[in-house]
């Protein structure tokens, strides 16, 4: 299982918007492309000391290296450039790819 992370930080002005349109169209979205198996968004408690915006992380869980590999040679920019697209210039995003984990 491969843990795909996306930190975001949104602008407090379209913070709800974005979070509602993450969950009712980019995640389902991304949870069609074969080799994504689910998704989770954690809101941050209290947030950062930057009161510009409010931090957000969502974790996509894959099959395995292979699928990530194949998402992003080939959906993944569109994707990203529907975010953009919908979102200019209102957040900043860093990604993290987790290969290995074990379950206690």
């Amino acid at each position: 299982m491969v843990s795909y992370q996306v930190h975001a930080h949104v602008r407090h002005e379209v913070y709800e918007t974005f979070i509602s349109w993450m969950g009712e169209v980019h995640i389902p979205e991304l949870l069609k492309v074969p080799g994504f198996v689910d998704a989770e968004i954690l809101y941050r408690k209290g947030g950062s000391m930057e009161s510009s915006g409010k931090e957000v992380k969502i974790i996509y869980h894959l099959e395995n290296e292979e699928a990530l590999k194949t998402y992003l040679a080939g959906p993944a920019m569109s994707l990203r450039e529907k975010v953009l697209d919908k979102f200019p210039g209102q957040f900043s995003m860093h990604r993290e790819v987790w290969l290995e984990s074990k379950k206690f």
